[in-house]
């Protein structure tokens, strides 16, 4: 878990994934699925910490930033 004040999410994966792989990815405003090919679209995803495994864990991310977002941490 990654906690900034009172606000926490699961930590993003930090690895890269094998090929053909579904994860969930944190956007903007939601969550998406996807699949890993290894692409510099997944590999700026990886580096900018919106990986994760289950929606659950991204929707839980997502919900954290917009806490953060409006200063309620």
């Amino acid at each position: 878990m990654i906690t900034v004040g009172k606000v926490s999410f699961p930590k993003p994966v930090d690895y890269k994934l094998k090929i053909g792989t579904e994860y969930w990815y944190v956007g903007m405003d939601e969550v998406s699925k996807t699949i890993w090919d290894g692409f510099i679209s997944d590999l700026r995803k990886l580096e900018r910490g919106r990986i994760h495994l289950t929606r659950e864990d991204a929707q839980e991310h997502i919900e954290a930033l917009i806490k953060i977002n409006k200063g309620e941490f």
